[in-house]
């Protein structure tokens, strides 16, 4: 008999009013508000032209060619990435030599199985904590108004911020980033006009 699996749900929210990944990810491409210049399969590329630029990248994993012959199966909870190839990390290069000279804002926004996943953390809660495949699909599917506020605080994309200059004559910064299967980063690079202290 196959255990019944707990239902996330497929579209932003899930069916305790949770978050999913796709909410996540929507909000990442909502903030693609600029000129776009160059899609790719994995890769959006956007700018104002002068002071803006983003970086939107995905590392996404198909549906596993076994479980697609028995989709029709319903799996524990424990065991969804089974239903997904495996996938394997991905290497992105993009040189920023078309930006301006400036000195810049870079942010990335990181939605990955541990950050911002909220069916991630439900496995991490019910592999830690022993759980049977009927434990964990009562637990799932029962859970307390607290265990629900935790979720939500827990659940949210990691932002990384840092700063780059961009000079005349000088060999333009190139970005180098390794995707999680799974993750999608949105960079973002935007010009800063103001003076620091110590140039003033």
């Amino acid at each position: 008999m196959v255990p019944r699996a707990y239902t996330i749900g497929s579209g932003l929210y899930g069916k305790q009013r949770l978050r999913n990944p796709s909410f996540f990810a929507m909000e990442l491409m909502n903030l693609m508000k600029s000129r776009t210049f160059r899609i790719s399969q994995d890769m959006i590329c956007a700018t104002n032209g002068s002071s803006l630029f983003q970086l939107l990248v995905v590392n996404y994993s198909h549906f596993a060619r076994s479980y697609c012959y028995s989709w029709y199966k319903r799996i524990p909870v424990t065991k969804t990435y089974d239903a997904l190839e495996s996938g394997s990390e991905k290497d992105f290069s993009f040189s920023l030599s078309e930006l301006p000279p400036g000195h810049y804002r870079s942010t990335r926004d990181r939605l990955t199985r541990r950050r911002g996943s909220v069916l991630d953390l439900y496995i991490e809660i019910a592999v830690n904590g022993n759980m049977t495949p009927d434990e964990a699909d009562y637990y799932l599917n029962n859970p307390k108004k607290e265990d629900l506020a935790y979720y939500s605080q827990h659940v949210a994309p990691l932002r990384e911020i840092s700063y780059i200059d961009i000079t005349d004559g000088c060999d333009a910064p190139v970005i180098e980033i390794t995707l999680e299967p799974h993750e999608v980063s949105l960079i973002q690079l935007e010009r800063k006009y103001y003076q620091s202290q110590s140039d003033q």
